[in-house]
């Protein structure tokens, strides 16, 4: 059993940093970080053109080291941190599904910025798994003490 739940946890911690690895990828090699910038701006985010490339950074590397499995809680947190302020700034106010509305626009609601930010807490909560970088070294750190 244990074998599953450790394959579960790898299976979801794996998708969840590809999909923040290619929202990353997206802000810096195709809006860049001026463009990144000017969005966050648009959207009323504080200090926007500082905030921008750094979300964007850290989706694009903490996607990476989502993968990995290292550094996860760390990782996670920020994430919950980013998914917290996007939630309440940005996605709240279109309502709570994604898609065209009843009003003809196309809304960005918080039904998916809510699931990844649950999945990020429970990663902060519960750890990578047994299938990470951060297993391995903490059973490396258990053997010498």
């Amino acid at each position: 059993m244990e074998k599953l739940e450790s394959s579960g946890t790898l299976i979801i911690r794996v998708i969840l940093g590809i999909i923040m690895l290619a929202h990353g990828y997206v802000k810096i090699f195709v809006y860049g970080f001026g463009g990144v910038g000017a969005a966050f701006t648009n959207m009323g985010i504080p200090l926007a053109h500082l905030l921008g490339p750094l979300v964007a950074v850290l989706e694009f590397l903490g996607g990476l080291i989502l993968v990995l499995g290292f550094l996860t809680r760390w990782v996670s947190l920020l994430f919950v941190i980013e998914f917290l302020v996007a939630i309440f700034k940005v996605h709240i106010p279109q309502g709570f599904f994604i898609g065209k509305g009843p009003d003809g626009n196309f809304h960005y609601g918080f039904e998916f910025p809510l699931l990844l930010l649950f999945l990020f807490i429970s990663f902060v909560i519960t750890g990578p798994g047994k299938y990470s970088i951060d297993y391995i070294l903490s059973k490396g750190k258990k053997n010498t003490n």
